[in-house]
């Protein structure tokens, strides 16, 4: 029986944590007052922990195949959770707890702990040094826990309001790993150029990403418009591939379809004439556009409100056109305060992936978001997370 400790109670620690306790003496570490905090505020409360599409092209990381051979314990992985007692509800390929509560998750995973693992809360990890086999983890109030193998799953710098500031990156730079920039990740984007007269609409529309002038990744859902720029999950989807290409310098812009739907802007325009008669702009599309919209689009394709359909030119039609299928929105950079996740980390290249052992340094487990692998909206990171602890975990 070896002496284990384990840095972060969040998912990945809490699973390692489970797992571990069946054959070692474990000793987890928490800076929070209590574990689970960042779970109880994941999908917006109710926990969207899974996905019935977990696949590697739903994730970015440095080295694809192995994440592959991680995702492939995604059927033993999620029937551990069942086993612990958490009962699923699948919304589309998006997958709850069946009472759609965070705090129901991450219950059942403290009942599941139960007293087999020793929790010491409130222990901020300043120090961990290694003495021959031992490593010593020293807190900032002078205590210090040693171990005989250490598990760091402590989240990334996402959600500081949770406990996550990133500190553990330079400790474990300096136990022999290298970093990959730390990017705000599934996160409202803000714009060069912001448009604070449409604040608060929420409408559904296709988007383009680019970068450089080309066209990268394409999303379709509902985006919400802020003050500062746009959000919602399609954004969130794209911001790590936009964070990733504004830290190398690239220009990043990304253009906007109202009416996906549409395939013909001018008979579109058309079929309202006939529809309507020869009424103004504003009255033939306000039952298409938000008002806050409508009028942020006719001022885009500098289009006077009143002006009668008959007298569009075909220049202002083609304006309007631009506006409403390619509205561009120049991206300054991604929001740090309200990422969910980032991208970036310890290299996956750096980690033995069925062990989620170090390569650099023995005995030493990295599991979690700390690691270079972000998923898209809609439960992959928690996956994610669930599955690397439960494989480190299950090996120690």
């Amino acid at each position: 029986m070896a002496k284990v400790v384990i840095i972060g109670g969040g998912a990945s620690g809490i699973v390692a944590a489970i797992k571990a306790s069946k054959k070692h003496e474990v000793t987890l570490l928490e800076r929070n007052d209590k574990l689970g905090k960042k779970i109880l505020i994941t999908g917006n409360g109710r926990a969207n922990y899974w996905n019935t599409l977990i696949e590697s092209k739903y994730y970015h990381t440095d080295d694809v195949m192995a994440l592959e051979d991680v995702l492939s314990h995604k059927d033993e992985v999620f029937s551990f959770l069942s086993s612990i007692g958490l009962y699923p509800k699948e919304i589309g390929n998006f997958i709850y707890p069946y009472s759609k509560s965070a705090a129901s998750l991450r219950e059942l995973l403290l009942y599941a702990l139960q007293d087999k693992v020793k929790i010491i809360t409130n222990f901020k990890v300043q120090e961990i040094i290694k003495v021959g086999k031992e490593f010593h983890i020293k807190s900032k109030d002078g205590e210090c826990i040693k171990a005989e193998k250490l598990v760091v799953a402590s989240g990334s710098k996402a959600m500081p309001k949770t406990g996550s500031d990133g500190s553990l990156y330079p400790i474990l730079e300096n136990l022999g790993h290298t970093l990959h920039p730390v990017l705000p990740s599934l996160a409202p984007l803000i714009a060069k150029h912001k448009v604070p007269s449409w604040e608060g609409v929420r409408v559904d529309a296709s988007l383009t990403l680019h970068i450089d002038g080309e066209a990268v990744m394409q999303e379709e859902g509902e985006v919400q418009l802020t003050k500062n720029g746009i959000s919602g999950i399609c954004i969130f989807n794209v911001s790590g591939e936009a964070s990733r290409a504004l830290n190398k310098g690239s220009q990043v812009y990304i253009t906007l379809h109202f009416l996906p739907f549409l395939e013909n802007f001018a008979a579109f325009i058309r079929s309202r004439r006939t529809v309507m008669g020869n009424v103004s702009i504003e009255k033939s599309l306000e039952s298409i556009f938000p008002y806050k919209l409508l009028f942020v689009l006719l001022e885009y394709a500098s289009i006077e409100r009143e002006k009668k359909l008959d007298l569009l030119s075909s220049e202002e039609i083609k304006r309007l056109e631009r506006a409403i299928t390619s509205f561009r929105v120049d991206i300054a950079s991604a929001d740090y305060e309200k990422a969910q996740v980032c991208t970036g980390g310890i290299p996956l290249k750096e980690i033995d992936v069925h062990t989620f052992e170090s390569k650099k340094s023995k005995n030493l487990y990295i599991v979690g978001e700390i690691l270079d692998v972000d998923g898209n909206c809609g439960g992959y990171n928690l996956a994610f997370a669930f599955i690397s602890g439960y494989l480190a975990g299950s090996i120690l």
